[in-house]
């Protein structure tokens, strides 16, 4: 005879062992940047296979039974994770916010050199500007330092009255934290040379608009600005213009500039005439034509000085 009592009980036990034996997930977010870290990999204890965030930066993972597990991010190139990893212990509920943070280490790093005279003799006291930075000077061996360089491009010059470097501007890029070194050597300035020859540097731009009512055409144009030359041509950087190849002369530079900016041609001509060797007057006049749009013509005028 069937006893009712027993198959009810035996249906208990079964229904909670069914119940203890569902699946239990494990659920967080990474970031990198403070931005959803697509496709990041993580690892469980026990898992050979790694887990992977989806496109929001969301990761899921299915454990069959309770226990405790540690969960640790895969960790790439110049980032740390905060936490290193998580312990979690799981009983009989899901757990969520298990979340990670990966941000981007900034080691700082120097640049260094030595400048010297043709004959390798130290030059002391020798300004050399870092975009950016500032101005620093060398120590009795001709040496300068610069530490607390964040990853990044920089423009060096050296620069010391009567005298042209080379190089005369150096571009450097500091990545993860490595140093440079980057040397001069300084030679007296021809006599009767052109002073085209001895432009190249970091400067500071300053112009006013002289003429012209428009509102595409800024009121005037301040920055950092950067010079080059090579043989017959000078390489000027303006704020807002770009990098621009002019023709070198006796005492400057001058030619056309033609940009396209937004859609729009910016068409016209700079001067600029070098009363020293660390200062310009720059002239300039300039046109925006913009599709649909009334042509507008503007004349600046400022100056140029050595940082």
């Amino acid at each position: 005879m069937i006893n009712l009592r027993n198959i009810a009980l035996w249906s208990l036990v079964v229904a909670t062992i069914v119940q203890n034996a569902e699946a239990l997930t494990l659920t967080g977010k990474v970031t990198k940047d403070g931005v959803p870290a697509r496709y990041a990999r993580l690892y469980l204890t026990g898992e050979q296979r790694p887990i992977r965030t989806d496109k929001t930066g969301t990761f899921t993972v299915t454990v069959s039974s309770p226990g405790t597990f540690t969960i640790t991010p895969v960790v790439r190139g110049n980032f740390t994770s905060s936490p290193l990893n998580r312990l979690v212990t799981v009983n009989s509920s899901n757990v969520t916010e298990l979340n990670f943070s990966l941000t981007r280490v900034t080691e700082k790093a120097t640049a260094r050199g030595r400048i010297t005279d043709a004959a390798g003799a130290p030059l002391s006291n020798t300004a050399v500007q870092i975009s950016g930075v500032g101005r620093i000077a060398t120590d009795a061996n001709g040496v300068f330092v610069r530490s607390g360089l964040s990853s990044g491009n920089y423009f060096l010059s050296a620069n010391a009255a009567g005298l042209t470097f080379s190089p005369s501007l150096r571009q450097i890029k500091i990545t993860n934290g490595r140093g440079v070194t980057v040397n001069f050597r300084g030679r007296p300035l021809d006599a009767g040379a052109n002073i085209a020859t001895y432009l190249s540097g970091l400067y500071t731009v300053s112009l006013s608009r002289t003429s012209g009512q428009c509102a595409a055409l800024p009121s005037s144009i301040s920055g950092a600005a950067t010079v080059s030359q090579t043989k017959d041509r000078v390489r000027v950087s303006l704020p807002n213009l770009g990098a621009t190849t002019l023709r070198a002369t006796s005492n400057g530079f001058e030619g056309v500039v033609s940009k396209r900016r937004l859609g729009c041609t910016l068409n016209g001509n700079v001067k600029g005439t070098y009363s020293s060797q660390d200062q310009a007057a720059v002239t300039g006049n300039l046109e925006i034509v913009c599709p649909g749009q009334s042509n507008c013509s503007g004349s600046f005028v400022g100056t140029l000085k050595r940082q």
